[in-house]
């Protein structure tokens, strides 16, 4: 998907409507929850855009990942932490839950 996203085309087009469009307007239907009412969509979309780079960070990243940190470490980065990972920052950043410690529960 990388190649095709930084070289968009008709492809992409297909892509962005019948696969990341949907996700993109969940995500931002569970950020409608989370947010004040009067937020702008553009932070709105702003706030979608970096929970999704941080995923992808995760997914594109893993060789370089694993060779930071211990092993011990990049085994406990199943698909279900890095999420709960990922959802605790947010809602904390959000102002959602007080501190990442108390989001977090994941140490």
């Amino acid at each position: 998907m990388l190649p095709e996203m930084s070289r968009p085309d008709s492809a992409c087009e297909a892509l962005v409507s019948d696969c990341i469009r949907p996700e993109f307007r969940l995500l931002l239907g569970i950020l409608a929850d989370l947010v004040p009412a009067e937020m702008p969509d553009a932070r709105r979309h702003l706030i979608a855009f970096s929970i999704a780079g941080q995923c992808l960070h995760y997914r594109v990243a893993q060789a370089v990942i694993r060779m930071l940190v211990p092993e011990e470490e990049y085994c406990r980065f199943t698909p279900e932490y890095l999420a709960q990972h990922v959802t605790a920052l947010t809602l904390t950043a959000l102002g959602v839950s007080p501190t990442l410690d108390q989001a977090h529960g994941l140490d």
